[in-house]
């Protein structure tokens, strides 16, 4: 499975996914386009995730908040719920 773009977290960083894990990612200017690029893989838990985005100084907008809000604990289960039960992608 390809990155995939979840959603903007703030100004400058964004929440992508693969079948494996979210991925923190980071704007970058590349010939006038922004590139996600990751700089966290978390595999685990939701909490991994806000631990992660605290340490890299990340507030999320309120819409953001509110999206990671309503995300289950663990991404197996995120992502089985995203994919409607499909895991393999």
């Amino acid at each position: 499975m390809k990155d995939k773009f979840l959603f903007e977290l703030t100004d400058g960083w964004a929440l992508l996914y693969d079948n494996r894990q979210w991925m923190i990612c980071r704007a970058r200017k590349r010939h006038a386009q922004e590139v996600w690029h990751p700089v966290s893989f978390i595999e685990s838990t939701k909490t991994a995730l806000l631990v992660c985005m605290r340490q890299k100084g990340i507030v999320p907008t309120p819409e953001a908040q509110a999206k990671l809000d309503k995300m289950p604990e663990r991404f197996r289960d995120w992502l089985q719920e995203h994919l409607g039960g499909n895991v393999n992608g």
